[in-house]
């Protein structure tokens, strides 16, 4: 059916529409859902999804910080399974329910750290805007979501939830040890021992924790990976001290990277100092 605004005679002669969409403001819970207060309450598991600044026709679209660090939009983006947006919207709000299958084909994982933008029918981008899938408390704790029945659009996604009923959340838990890119690390040696580096771009998930030991002197060092994906850690080593590097997510998952002789190369040996530019 043809919307009857596009009745309206047409005098404007206007470019290409060149703006961009507005940042979305997202937020979301992973878990079982369940109506409170009821005698025999029916269980469901989705990942909910709640958009705002959501423009009329745009697409929803995705990249999984936590399974691509490095991803991009040009080779890993995903869309949001949903109906296109035909009508206005007032409140420019969109809330979709995944079912535990439908993430888990998406790749998602309770956890997960992703990064939304919406793309207009031009092609304009909007900002980026990061999620991080919030699992603490896993099976210790419930928390309730409001639906707003006067939610512009609501997906179920065959969920069988209700725009107009309360649930209470049963998170899962995040038991994914963190994705880590070594090859998009690299060692610095600094201006001497106490000026060390490790850094990164792109090769482990944000908020997640570095922990460096030099295993010589047993102190630990730390530094929290941010948004963008860039890590900068500094710390105290000697040339060829061993260092063991673990890192966390933000659910305390970790994988060991294990021990390394710092500036210890192919390019090195006994009295010619470290090799970490080299290296």
């Amino acid at each position: 059916m043809t919307s009857l605004i596009n009745g309206i005679r047409n005098h404007i002669d206007c470019p290409c529409d060149s703006t961009p969409p507005r940042g979305l403001n997202v937020s979301g819970e992973f878990g079982d859902l369940t109506i409170p207060r009821v005698s025999a309450p029916t269980r469901i598991d989705p990942l909910v999804l709640k958009f705002g600044n959501v423009e009329p026709r745009s697409t929803i679209e995705f990249l999984n910080r936590s399974a691509t660090p490095n991803a991009s939009w040009a080779e890993h983006k995903q869309t949001l399974p949903r109906d296109d947006i035909t009508a206005g919207l007032s409140s420019a709000t969109l809330s979709v329910a995944l079912t535990d299958a439908k993430a888990k084909e998406l790749g998602i994982a309770p956890g997960d750290v992703l990064e939304f933008r919406q793309t207009d029918p031009s092609g304009n981008t909007s900002r980026t805007t990061l999620l991080k899938l919030d699992q603490r408390g896993g099976g210790d704790n419930t928390i309730d979501v409001i639906w707003d029945p006067r939610a512009d659009r609501f997906e179920s996604g065959g969920t069988g939830l209700r725009v107009d009923q309360s649930y209470s959340v049963l998170r899962h838990r995040d038991l994914r040890a963190p994705v880590v890119h070594p090859q998009l690390m690299a060692w610095s040696a600094g201006a001497g021992s106490a000026d060390r580096g490790l850094s990164g771009s792109g090769a482990i998930e944000p908020s997640a924790t570095v922990d460096l030991q030099n295993q010589r002197t047993l102190k630990h060092y730390s530094g929290v990976v941010d948004d963008s994906g860039q890590l900068a850690l500094k710390f105290e080593a000697e040339c060829g001290d061993p260092l063991q590097v673990i890192v966390r997510d933000r659910h305390g998952n970790a994988t060991d990277l294990g021990v390394t002789d710092f500036g210890v190369g192919e390019h090195c040996s006994a009295g010619e100092g470290c090799d970490v530019a080299r290296n």
